[in-house]
């Protein structure tokens, strides 16, 4: 996949350098764009988001081990930082109340997908990630 050069701010909150994947600077426009402005939507709901990771290409996906079918491929992802419980709580309820279409649960990120916008839409699912020791 080529790079996207990395430009500008996106939406007010996200630019394209903390969308982009960290390896090549891919990013799908289109898609990218939707994300970012239902993520403002959540910010203001909740407060400030910190971004672990947006577009991925193949080859970093992977590295992550990530799933051979992630949204992060399309730039339809986001893994929100957070650390703190209430927190967590906070952002997953609003997920669900925004209806996005996957969430997974993590010690330390929220991963948020608008999976319902590609292909037709794919079925809303919500997981937890298994605790590494």
């Amino acid at each position: 996949m080529p790079a996207t050069p990395i430009r500008a701010m996106i939406t007010p909150h996200f630019s394209e350098a903390e969308m982009a994947c960290p390896c090549c600077g891919w990013f799908d426009p289109t898609y990218v764009r939707l994300l970012c402005a239902r993520l403002e939507s959540l910010r203001e709901l909740v407060g400030p988001l910190t971004i672990l990771s947006g577009s991925r290409c193949r080859a970093h996906n992977s590295e992550r081990g990530g799933a051979r079918d992630s949204m992060h491929l399309l730039s339809l992802a986001a893994d929100i930082q957070c650390g703190i419980d209430s927190m967590r709580y906070r952002i997953v309820n609003m997920l669900q109340v925004q209806d996005w279409g996957g969430i997974g649960v993590n010690v330390a990120y929220v991963h948020a997908d608008l999976r319902r916008f590609h292909n037709g839409g794919l079925p809303s699912v919500l997981w937890a990630y298994p605790v590494r020791g």
